[in-house]
């Protein structure tokens, strides 16, 4: 996983090396232009600002002031601090978000001969129509390997695979600088496009860290759950150019971060120049690409990356305006992608066009299991059926990134 390098932990250690950061909250204080105080008080300072009030505070007066508090009112939001409001976001959506995980694909077949399924599915359950429990609309899922093959499927898969790893190592002398500063900084590169700025971009910052943060937990759940293994432990030629992270390999994480991120800044930059959204697509192709040629990912990786994070980026942005739009949840399935190579604009195109007649065995939309994500303009908290008593973080973080575009 990368974030940008000048942010600070949300979650606690994230990072794929463990060197850095999360996704942070880009600074409480100073970051955005605005005059603040020290938040850290030296002994001497604390001195002199306790012996200032023994100087200035006089006989204590009985009369205190008094102030209305709304409880979950959005109002309170514009006073709290951004790591504040980004775990309020953040805690609002990844309880409408969950994983699940089958061991197989088909009810008569026997679970160690079928590839692992891990979904990721809108977490606002559905009563079932004719059995007890809830039914959960899918986003995205993904099935992984088989547990009696080294990677996807078949020897031939396997050393496709690896040989695309291999070839693109020639590119590694060029590319070493950026390889090596996206390894934690993406949103640098992102910024560059898109002209997204720390001062004037205030709420898009926190907006794009609640994102990244939900990504983060959710490919590393699928990391854990299909367990591929990374590039080096198949092939002692790959030697990768960088640490190698001590998780699965597929899906991958700045796969899944670039291309998800390009996917909400397009959207912020509707009125930006021509061609934002190209060049933003190729940005997050070409991160995704450098970690193949650092030597630890391989091609399907970056496909199953692509597709996870448009996927879930998509659902983020219908989640956060409330629009209540009809998506698709997408199949990737590792097994049939083969030994091909990273295919961009193949998967962008599908991507766009989910009712192609004839999608590759490797990708398509659940046409029949359209569903719509939980709307977040409306209340999640209610007591008596007063209308102060409503809450909807996202929808209000959204609403003030929105602005910051127009």
């Amino acid at each position: 996983m990368a974030v940008n390098s000048t942010t600070s932990v949300l979650h606690g250690e994230h990072g794929e090396h463990g060197e850095q950061v999360a996704h942070g909250e880009h600074g409480e204080h100073g970051e955005h232009g605005e005059f603040v105080t020290s938040t850290r008080t030296s002994s001497r300072l604390a001195n002199a600002i306790e012996s200032t009030r023994d100087g200035i505070i006089g006989v204590p007066i009985n009369d205190w002031s008094t102030i209305e508090v709304t409880p979950y009112d959005d109002d309170e939001m514009e006073r709290w601090s951004p790591s504040v409001r980004q775990r309020i976001a953040f805690g609002e959506l990844i309880t409408t978000v969950r994983l699940s995980m089958n061991q197989i694909e088909k009810a008569d077949s026997k679970p160690k001969k079928q590839p692992p399924v891990v979904k990721l599915q809108d977490g606002a359950g559905h009563p079932k129509a004719k059995s007890k429990g809830l039914r959960y609309d899918q986003i995205v899922w993904v099935s992984g390997v088989r547990n009696t093959d080294p990677l996807i499927g078949s020897k031939a898969n396997r050393d496709g695979q690896i040989f695309h790893v291999l070839n693109y190592a020639d590119l590694r002398v060029d590319r070493r600088d950026e390889i090596t500063s996206q390894i934690t900084d993406l949103l640098s590169f992102f910024s560059a496009v898109s002209g997204l700025n720390a001062s004037q971009h205030y709420y898009s910052f926190e907006l794009l860290n609640v994102l990244l943060s939900v990504i983060e937990i959710v490919a590393m759940r699928m990391k854990h759950a299909l367990a591929v293994p990374r590039p080096n432990r198949l092939s002692a030629q790959v030697q990768p150019m960088i640490p190698v992270p001590r998780h699965g390999s597929l899906p991958s994480g700045h796969a899944t971060q670039a291309f998800a991120l390009a996917f909400i800044l397009a959207q912020l930059n509707k009125n930006g120049p021509k061609q934002i959204e190209t060049m933003l697509m190729r940005l997050a192709a070409r991160i995704a690409v450098n970690r193949t040629v650092a030597g630890v990912h391989y091609p399907v990786d970056n496909a199953a990356g692509m597709i996870t994070g448009l996927a879930l980026a998509q659902y983020f942005w219908e989640r956060c305006a409330g629009t209540r739009k009809t998506l698709y949840p997408w199949q990737f399935k590792a097994v049939e992608f083969g030994n091909k190579d990273f295919d961009w604009k193949e998967l962008l195109e599908l991507f766009k066009n989910p009712r192609i007649k004839t999608p590759p065995p490797y990708l398509r939309a659940k046409i029949g299991q359209a569903y719509r994500p939980v709307d977040s303009t409306r209340p999640i908290f209610s007591a008596n059926g007063d209308p102060k008593f409503k809450t909807h973080p996202i929808n209000w973080l959204f609403e003030k990134a929105i602005r910051e575009w127009a």
